[in-house]
């Protein structure tokens, strides 16, 4: 009912602004811009952004942008690669030309700022600016993550997945899932790859480990993501705007460098990565725009011993600005290309290299992004913005191992149901397979806006628009020998299908959202409201399917009262709040999964003649698709304080994440029933028949797989941030950061569980059904300190950064059931019972008790755990700068005793390394 009500009062303010505008004709102010250097140069593509009217603009070749402004005060944010960027209020009377002087990045500057940066009117957005990219040098985006409270400093690794987890105390994959890249304005996703192969699907057998750096449906893989290109990021894990979707964790912004800038060579190396970066922008001919190049090579050994988890990536990226004039109007376009490829293709450990087996991957990805935006200044819209890209991936793995079968297995061929002639594998065998995912995703989104001033007081900003999203794989798919498979196991396999053979998983989304600025002098006080609705719709799925052509809706709601105790606004408190709901749509991977093939053993007839012996099966086929699948759905609540004072800023912000239908696999137990051949029924001479034998109903139950909206996340947390004011006397700043989170992990289907009972040489009868699920409550308390001290004589900026984990915690639920409430029988027929009540008539009962198996329900908690780093920075004023850094310098890890009474205590190394950034 509650989402009913912010539809309604969201429409009604819409429509007020609308009646609004044609009252007051909102005269605009035309105001330009005009930025240069300190040697009175231009900048050209310099970015010049209004937050508050959500207005984003660069520069020309000129250096100029102009803008038209409704009356009232404003603050500009400048940005430019290699400048230190910068904040300007202005106040908009009257037509007016402004000019700026932006100064060099430099330590010397009392703004360098190597934090995240805040908005207050946005609190819980992070901004990572150049500075602070350019200081911390990240290896990946998960290094620049320690920046933000609750983050947790790790020392780097690159041999596997690396996936983002937003304010959570674990790890899961669909959180990961969850997380959106956007890069330019562009979402980038992954759903389009696909992995149909019994052995790695849903991890169906955990016991092959080595293959266990095959990772689906998790998200974006940040190694894949070079930060040597991006200029700012900015990151989001509260609530997201209407434009965002396709989310349910968080979002990370990317910002790509471009603009004009000197050349500039970096080199980091540690004990276990290399890289070296080199890029430039530069002017064209005259109109033709600024062109940045870039590209880099980073290797990551984590053991000298061996290669198989050796990552070496190449990227390479070219972003081109430009301005023209189309039909009187001023166009800004953006063009930009980035490939990814990874080096080293041949893998290798132990066992390989004692097995003579092939470990091959090879990874090329070529991104195109344009974007086109301009102001159009008509009644509903002031500017309008085109975006089009698409991303192509070629992943192959090429795979050749020895396969230990534990003898006794046997498998078939066969594609249809029944009896058929089958084989018994060897006991040992060499074979191959290949992994062949190539994904082309498309996406095309047209966003306008519009923003007028309701009264003298109120603004209202206006942003719509509407997207296009296609996944679509291309690839092989998994391509096997089907006689000699790769991972055989319990007579269950899948006979994969092509991936070019699935459909394309597309969707559209509209979205429409409405802000409000209100001036209340009376209270010295400004209210700011957002509130948007984005709705979505999957296409292309066959009728049957639920999600077919539905129309998703998502609210989002935000509220910031800012309110300023004096005239110089040195004490101002900010009180927040935030609603909204956000869905992940099921990955292709999720959507079609290939049908399971059982092959059960009817007749094993072995004679020492191999031309006499006869192996049948009766091979089942099950579907596992799940035509009722959902969204993963996230609704979040959030409520903050923030409050400023003479240089002082302290942060508070308590959250709420609920998500009860996140994807996982679940194996469901089917009955089947089939004819078993016994004893013969006469002599038998040469190779027998089916008809020479007795027969015999045999039940037996197969476990299948199926992906289901079971996972349940919720998440609470409270996240805090204070800074203190500069001490100028040592000219250090520093600031105390940290987060406390409890998430519970558990699951919103019943357990089940098939008991490896044998009576009178017949297996068990039952499935027995359980109530409540296993689930696991983790928390953690964590607290970072940074301090910054910059000496500007010798350009020289030092950081000691300490990290205390007070304590983490582990609980299993005691709620999960051990006594089944009901049990499903070989009819496939659920039957409830009170099992307290029945076992005495019931003794066949007796299996399903599982009292005895109870786990451990106390808490396991940690005690603290200390953590010291350090990094220095000399900048030379004509070439460029040197950085070293010594990680866990100082490491204390406490030694505790778990709940099953065991010694525990965790070791880390300190290590240490430098870079070098050369710029002319």
């Amino acid at each position: 009912m509650i989402i009913r009500y912010l539809y309604l009062l969201f429409f009604l303010w819409f429509a007020l602004g609308s009646y609004a505008q044609e009252k007051n004709k909102n005269t605009r102010y035309t105001v330009l811009i005009q930025l240069s250097n300190p040697e009175s140069e231009p900048i050209a593509y310099a970015t010049v952004e209004i937050a508050s009217l959500n207005l984003v603009s660069t520069t020309n070749q000129e250096g100029h942008v102009q803008f038209k402004l409704p009356e009232g005060p404003l603050t500009l944010s400048i940005s430019a690669l290699g400048y230190q960027a910068q904040e300007q209020p202005i106040v908009i009377q009257q037509d007016k030309a402004l000019s700026y002087m932006m100064t060099r990045q430099s330590v010397e500057l009392e703004e360098f700022v190597i934090m995240a940066q805040y908005s207050k009117k946005k609190p819980t957005a992070a901004m990572i600016t150049q500075t602070a990219l350019s200081y911390i040098q990240p290896t990946s985006l998960v290094d620049a993550l320690v920046l933000l409270p609750g983050s947790i400093f790790q020392q780097p690794s690159l041999n596997q997945f690396s996936g983002v987890n937003f304010r959570q105390s674990g790890r899961d994959t669909n959180s990961a899932l969850g997380v959106s890249i956007v890069s330019n304005g562009v979402a980038m996703n992954n759903d389009g790859s696909r992995n149909q192969l019994y052995g790695i699907t849903a991890n169906s057998n955990p016991s092959y480990g080595r293959e266990g750096n095959l990772v689906f449906n998790s998200g974006m893989d940040m190694r894949m993501i070079s930060t040597d290109h991006i200029e700012s990021i900015k990151i989001t894990r509260g609530i997201s705007s209407a434009k965002q979707g396709n989310l349910s964790s968080g979002q990370i912004n990317l910002n790509a460098k471009q603009g004009i800038s000197p050349l500039t060579l970096r080199a980091k190396v540690d004990p276990t990565v290399q890289l070296a970066y080199v890029g430039k922008g530069f002017a064209l001919a005259e109109r033709l725009g600024v062109l940045h190049l870039g590209m880099d090579l980073l290797s990551a050994k984590p053991d000298v011993r061996e290669s198989l988890t050796k990552f070496t990536r190449f990227t390479a990226q070219a972003n081109h600005m430009v301005d023209f004039t189309l039909f009187d109007y001023e166009v800004n376009m953006n063009t930009k290309i980035n490939y990814t490829q990874t080096l080293d293709n041949y893998k290798s450990d132990q066992s390989t290299e004692y097995n003579n087996e092939v470990y091959k991957v090879q990874y090329n990805k070529v991104d195109f992004t344009w974007k086109a935006s301009s102001f159009l200044e008509t009644s509903w819209i002031d500017k309008v913005e085109v975006l089009a890209h698409f991303d192509y991936t070629k992943d192959l793995l090429d795979r050749s191992l020895l396969v230990y079968s534990d003898g006794g297995v046997n498998m078939s061929n066969a594609t249809e149901p029944g009896v058929h002639e089958a084989y018994f594998l060897p006991s040992k065998y060499e074979t191959t397979y290949q992994l062949d995912n190539q994904p082309l995703n498309i996406f095309l989104q047209l966003n306008g806006s519009k923003y007028f001033n309701l009264t003298e007081g109120i603004r209202q900003y206006l942003i719509y628009g509407m997207e296009y999203n296609s996944a679509k794989n291309y690839g092989a798919g998994a391509v096997i020998n089907p006689e000699l498979p790769p991972f055989p196991s319990t007579n269950a396999f899948i006979r994969p299908r092509p991936n070019k053979a699935i459909p394309a998983l597309i969707h559209t989304a509209y979205y429409l959202e409405s802000k409000w600025d209100m001036e209340i002098n009376a209270l010295q006080s400004t209210a700011n409201l957002t509130a948007g609705v984005r709705g979505v719709q999957l296409h292309n799925l066959p009728t049957t399917y639920d999600l077919t052509n539905k129309m998703l809706l998502e609210p989002r709601l935000q509220l910031n009262w800012t309110t300023s105790y004096n005239e110089e606004a040195t004490w101002t408190t900010n009180f927040r709040m935030g609603y909204g709901q956000q869905n992940k749509l099921p990955t292709l991977d999720y959507l079609y999964p290939d049908r399971i093939y059982s092959d059960l053993e009817v007749l094993n007839w072995y004679d020492t003649q191999p031309e006499n012996r006869l192996l049948l099966t009766h091979t089942f086929i099950h579907e596992v698709e799940n035509k009722q699948l959902k969204t993963s759905k996230t609704a979040k609540f959030e409520v903050g304080a923030d409050v400023y004072w003479k240089g002082f800023e302290l942060s508070l912000t308590a959250f709420s994440e609920r998500s009860a239908r996140g994807f996982a696999y679940h194996y469901d137990y089917i009955p089947v029933v089939y004819t078993k051949l016994t004893t013969p029924t006469h002599p038998i001479e040469g190779k027998p028949t089916a008809d020479d034998f007795e027969t015999k109903k045999q039940h037996r139950f197969v476990s299948l797989p199926r992906v289901r909206n079971s996972h349940r996340v919720e998440k609470k947390g409270f996240e805090y941030r204070l800074v203190f004011p500069v001490i100028e006397a040592i000219q250090t700043s520093i600031e105390v950061n940290g987060a406390y989170y409890k998430t519970e992990y558990s699951s919103n289907e019943p357990k089940m569980y098939y008991p490896k009972t044998i009576s009178n040489n017949e297996t068990y009868p039952y499935v027995r059904i359980y109530t409540h699920a296993p689930s696991t409550t983790l928390s953690r308390l964590n607290t970072n300190l940074w301090i910054n001290t910059r000496i500007p004589k010798l350009k020289l900026i030092l950081t000691t950064f300490v990290q205390a984990i007070w304590y983490t915690t582990s609980q299993r639920g005691s709620s999960e059931s051990f006594i089944p409430s009901a049990y499903l029988d070989e009819n496939n027929t659920i039957h409830p019972i009170d099992f307290e009540s029945s076992i005495a008539d019931r003794p066949d009962l007796l299996p399903l008790d599982l009292r005895s198996e109870k786990a451990n329900f106390t808490v396991d908690k940690t005690k603290p755990d200390y953590t010291i780093n350090f990094k220095g920075t000399k900048e030379f004023k004509n070439w460029g700068s040197i950085s070293f850094f010594v990680n866990n310098i100082v490491n204390i890890n406490s030694k505790y005793t778990n709940n099953y009474n065991v010694n525990q205590r965790k070791w880390s190394s300190p290590y240490f390394g430098i870079e070098v950034t050369f710029k002319r």
